[in-house]
């Protein structure tokens, strides 16, 4: 899908001239780059929009994407394999999160640790 998406993006962009057709792999390479970047963003948006809790769920998702930008970690066999393995860590995340109250309990235990 986020293929059949960039090609869509990579065509328009030619039909406006922006891009050669000479430089199509490229480009469509590219915007496949940046919409796969982006889907956790979105997903995590997403997620936060139906419980409530949008700016948390930015929030959490901003640091796990720089993490995965620049540590590697598990690679599925497949892109849906790794959206749907995402998407449930994510939504756990958010789930967990909205339980956590910050109180004398977490504070002491951050302290302990520096």
């Amino acid at each position: 899908m986020i293929e059949k998406c960039a090609g869509v993006v990579t065509d328009w962009l030619i039909k406006c001239e922006i891009v050669k057709e000479t430089d199509k792999e490229l480009y469509q390479y590219a915007v496949y780059s940046v919409f796969l970047s982006l889907s956790p963003l979105l997903l995590a948006v997403g997620f936060g929009a139906c419980m409530g809790c949008v700016r948390e769920s930015a929030m959490i998702i901003i640091p796990f994407m720089i993490i995965r930008k620049f540590s590697g970690g598990y690679h599925a066999e497949h892109v849906w394999s790794c959206l749907i393995g995402s998407c449930l860590l994510l939504l756990l995340c958010i789930v967990l999160s909205s339980y956590i109250k910050c109180g004398k309990e977490i504070a002491f235990l951050l302290q302990e640790r520096l």
